[in-house]
């Protein structure tokens, strides 16, 4: 039995877990933990919890880094698509920079996969989930550098 934030106490026999919270902002985000059938470590489950004591910073930060990012064309891409769709929405009437538009992005998902090499935290960023199914999925490397960016449903 291991004890972590927004999950409480989780039982290691298993190798999914899911949980919920509502961000700083009103946001409900969902949270996932998947081992995929790979026994943790340690080490493993210390990054979880570091990373989940500071999850609406760690996410802030990575929202941040999203147009000076390697993907920033990816983010582009996503922005320019949802300009397009839902220009006649009210909300989007004010939005005129990419800079506003990635500062609009809202938690809508977050998936760990502590054993996983290369991707580590999956985030998922939406303009509103009322308004369209696509995502900006933001993959992360185990030392939080961003390691892709792609539009997603």
């Amino acid at each position: 039995m291991t004890l972590l934030p927004y999950f409480g106490t989780i039982d290691l026999h298993d190798d999914y877990f899911e949980a919920s919270f509502t961000t700083t902002k009103g946001q409900d985000v969902s949270l996932t933990i998947d081992f995929e059938g790979d026994e943790p470590k340690t080490t493993d489950l210390q990054r979880v919890a570091s990373f989940l004591d500071r999850l609406e910073e760690q996410a802030k930060t990575i929202k941040d880094q999203l147009l000076t990012s390697a993907f920033a064309e990816e983010v582009e891409e996503y922005i320019d698509h949802h300009r397009s769709e839902l220009a006649d929405e009210p909300q989007m009437q004010s939005v005129t920079s990419s800079e506003q538009f990635v500062d609009a992005l809202q938690l809508y998902a977050i998936r760990i996969y502590p054993t996983l090499e290369e991707s580590f935290v999956s985030i998922d960023f939406t303009i509103d989930a009322n308004l369209t199914q696509y995502v900006l999925m933001v993959n992360l490397t185990p030392d939080l550098s961003i390691h892709d960016i792609a539009m997603e449903s």
